[in-house]
């Protein structure tokens, strides 16, 4: 199997902005179930602006925009869309919006043929669309790809993030506000050189865990992907995020299995209609991806899903999962969500997110040990931040002179410091209270450090690398900046020379995320 990727061959470094600003945070969960609506969309009523949940339903806007009386449109496939106006939402809380299930409409679409739009009824069109297998519908939305997606030069701002997952906490979330320049669907998004970012705010985000080792480059030794190569190229870590997106890449390769969609796609997987759904009015239908055993081999199981429009063909949802050996976790998985504006469908998120294993060649050990007599206390310090959940008394087994002393308390006293206290180990009556410090034996068991290493063990660590990117405006006519510093795509995004601007309040990072991710 071949996962096309780009490498990045860098070492990490943190730069960081302070933000001061109170949001208004909320939660959209389905009306009946309380399922949370996993990156539903929310927009500024009468605008091209907004943001895009969270997989848990989570988003935050800032609470400025309160005084500008601004409704909320969200909407999300299968659910009724709701307005709300934000100065209902209170601060310093978490607000619940909840969606009804969409089912069924009789509303009416507008419908573009051969050059002609007009109104046509929702129950007409899915009357007129049973006669179409699976395979009809998807080939049609392929074919149908050029025209849907605007093929004019335009521009999206979003909220961008990177991290890695590793034992269901979150590291080295870094943050960025971009702008991507588009030439059109027709262009190469990666090699035109008109096709460019440019960078408006970039931070590591310091509320989160920090660790180096999980970002250093796939050198399949160290660090690599099971049951699969990475094809080197270069580039940054928004050229992968786009790499990884077949749909904008129709003509291009992308990854295992999909290859080139309008040439491989059809061949390469199984499709099944499934149920008719709705966004307003406009009909949808859910199709089932299954990989082909012959495509795929022995070792790898595709599922997913695509969500194409009766109306007009264009496909408004993607979702695509790979399994290999581990039938739980998968090795990569990519979520994309287009989003009409105008006339035209133009990109609403992407995410992608692939596992990794690393030999981990670092070892937990202690680095210092010391002690203080007057209050029989241990001071022992380690190499790196222990996790302070897996301290306690039982952890430690220390003598003197080749007797036994009891341990009282065991308590974390910093990052990577625990204080040792023991019960007086001089008999009563002895006046010479000398100690003597090679008759000491210190032995330390199941202490973990906060990335789950165990003292003195060597440890594979899996993990999971996650690029992600939520559109927050569109302008759809918008052409190239001439006053613009814009990415090296072949530099980290660090690298990157910050564009100012005029009102930073318009665009914000959106980072609900707990410390710990919750299944």
């Amino acid at each position: 199997m071949r996962i096309i990727a780009l490498v990045l061959s860098f070492l990490f470094v943190s730069i960081t902005y302070s933000q001061v600003r109170s949001d208004i945070e909320a939660v959209i969960l389905e009306e009946g179930t309380d399922y949370p609506v996993s990156y539903a969309t929310i927009r500024i009523k009468g605008t091209n602006q907004g943001v895009i949940a969270d997989y848990d339903g989570t988003f935050r806007i800032p609470s400025e925009y309160r005084d500008t009386n601004t409704i909320l449109l969200i909407s999300s496939i299968g659910y009724k869309s709701k307005e709300i106006s934000l100065v209902n939402l209170k601060e310093d809380t978490l607000n619940v919006i909840k969606l009804q299930v969409h089912v069924e409409t009789l509303g009416e679409v507008v419908i573009s043929t051969g050059g002609n739009r007009e109104k046509v009824r929702t129950v007409d069109i899915v009357k007129a669309s049973r006669s179409l297998t699976a395979y009809e519908i998807v080939q049609r939305a392929i074919n149908n790809i050029p025209n849907n997606l605007k093929s004019d030069p335009h521009s999206y701002v979003s909220y961008y993030r990177d991290y890695q997952i590793v034992n269901n906490r979150y590291y080295n979330l870094n943050e960025a506000i971009t702008e991507s320049f588009d030439q059109g669907v027709l262009s190469n998004k990666l090699f035109d050189k008109k096709n460019q970012v440019a960078l408006y705010s970039y931070e590591l985000n310091k509320n989160f865990s920090i660790d180096s080792t999980f970002i250093t480059p796939y050198d399949k030794s160290s660090k690599y992907i099971q049951n699969a190569t990475i094809e080197a190229k270069g580039g940054n870590e928004l050229t992968i995020l786009n790499v990884h997106n077949p749909i904008r890449n129709f003509n291009e390769s992308s990854f295992s299995f999909i290859y080139i969609l309008e040439r491989d796609f059809l061949n390469n997987h199984k499709v099944k209609r499934l149920k008719t759904t709705y966004l307003d009015s406009e009909p949808i239908v859910k199709i089932k991806i299954e990989g082909v055993p012959n495509v795929t081999g022995y070792n790898h199981r595709v599922i997913g899903e695509i969500y194409i429009s009766l109306s007009d063909y264009s496909i408004h949802r993607f979702n695509y999962v790979t399994y290999d050996n581990d039938k739980r976790n998968p090795l990569f998985s990519i979520n994309i969500e287009y989003k009409r504006v105008e006339e035209n469908m133009f990109l609403n998120y992407i995410t992608f997110n692939n596992r990794f294993v690393m030999s981990d060649e670092i070892i937990l050990k202690e680095e210092d040990i010391t002690f203080e007599p007057e209050k029989n206390v241990f001071i022992i310090t380690f190499n790196r931040e222990i996790d302070k959940e897996t301290v306690s008394r039982r952890a430690f087994k220390l003598k003197y002179d080749k007797k036994k002393l009891f341990v009282e308390s065991a308590k974390v006293r910093g990052k990577k410091t625990v204080e040792v206290k023991v019960l007086d180990f001089f008999d009563v009556g002895i006046t010479d209270r000398r100690i003597e410090e090679e008759k000491f034996f210190v032995k330390i068991s199941k202490i973990k450090d906060i990335s789950g290493r165990e003292i003195y063990k060597p440890k594979t660590v899996i993990g999971y690398q996650f690029r992600e990117l939520f559109v927050q405006e569109v302008f759809p006519d918008k052409e190239l900046s001439t006053d613009t510093f814009f990415v090296n795509q072949n530099l980290p995004l660090y690298t990157s020379k910050v564009n100012p601007i005029q009102d930073k309040s318009k665009y914000w990072v959106n980072s609900p995320l707990k410390q710990t991710k919750t299944n």
